[in-house]
């Protein structure tokens, strides 16, 4: 259910990439999660375990609350730095 990579960063440190694998109604649900440590990726994923067996599949069929947008972001930025993009070039 659960799979942990060991990955190399750019920098040369090490990463553990953690996916749990679930079907549910014939379709394939992945959990991806990267973390610092082995020990913290095992206990995700174990934790990540006994939440579907417990809760069932709408672990992974939840959606999140917000959904950033690219519009929204390009928005926000403007309206934050209305300011600046008003003052002449120097």
């Amino acid at each position: 259910m659960a799979s942990i990579e060991k990955r190399k960063r750019a920098d040369d440190t090490s990463a553990y990439k953690v996916a749990v694998v679930m079907r549910v109604d014939g379709k394939r649900h992945k959990k991806p999660a990267t973390f610092d440590r082995r020990i913290t990726a095992n206990a995700w994923a174990q934790k990540m375990e006994q939440q579907i067996k417990s809760d069932g599949p709408t672990t992974f069929t939840q959606k999140p609350e917000l959904s950033l947008t690219v519009a929204y972001a390009v928005t926000k930025y403007i309206e934050s730095n209305r300011v600046l993009l008003k003052s002449p070039r120097l």
